[in-house]
């Protein structure tokens, strides 16, 4: 005679639990690997230079009276382009400028929500921003030491200055913020300028 396995209702959901456990320990774990790897290690003051790769189909604007040269999107136009200046952007409104000209950030005031004089009726430099926490920040391009700060008029006016002061000419970057989502652009385009020493 035969004798028959019984198994109780309790061992069956104790398998379970366990497994249930097992799996939920591997999915924290993967999880956890996932935001570790995730992680950069290039330090927010420093623009990283990118593969020519990235940019391939990427029209090329080369300013040899600057000593430099950028990619920049397809789908942005040149809207001017003169021995000072140089725009981009789309349906005649211009987001990304170059120009050989400095601001005079020095001058601006850090913005303020409280005073309407530092945030809507004249430009300000904000200070708080998630990438970079002074408002004006040591930043290095190639061979060349330059500055990055980011500037307001209101709420619609939202832009990322890069200076570099120490060559000649001076040359300054700027990019319309505002639209959202422009930011990542705005490094992209960073990543493929080369500066001629």
């Amino acid at each position: 005679m035969r004798k028959q396995s019984v198994t109780s209702p309790n061992s069956s959901a104790v398998t379970y639990l366990l497994l249930f456990l097992f799996l939920s320990v591997v999915i924290l774990f993967s999880m956890n690997l996932r935001k570790i790897n995730s992680n950069s290690d290039v330090p927010v003051n420093e623009v990283e230079v990118s593969t020519e790769d990235e940019f391939a189909n990427w029209p090329t604007l080369n300013k040899p009276e600057w000593g430099m040269k950028l990619k920049y999107p397809p789908s942005y136009e040149l809207l001017t382009n003169n021995s000072t200046k140089v725009e981009f952007g789309w349906e005649g409104v211009p987001h990304v400028t170059i120009s050989t000209s400095v601001d005079d950030y020095n001058k601006l005031k850090v913005c303020n929500g409280d005073d309407p004089d530092t945030t809507i009726l004249s430009a300000c430099i904000l200070s708080d921003q998630d990438v970079q926490k002074q408002p004006i920040a040591p930043l290095k391009i190639g061979n060349y030491q330059a500055i990055s700060y980011y500037t307001s008029r209101g709420v619609d006016d939202y832009w990322r200055v890069i200076a570099i002061e120490d060559r000649m000419p001076k040359l300054q970057l700027r990019a319309d913020l505002a639209g959202g989502g422009l930011s990542g652009r705005f490094d992209q385009i960073l990543s493929s300028l080369q500066i001629e020493q």
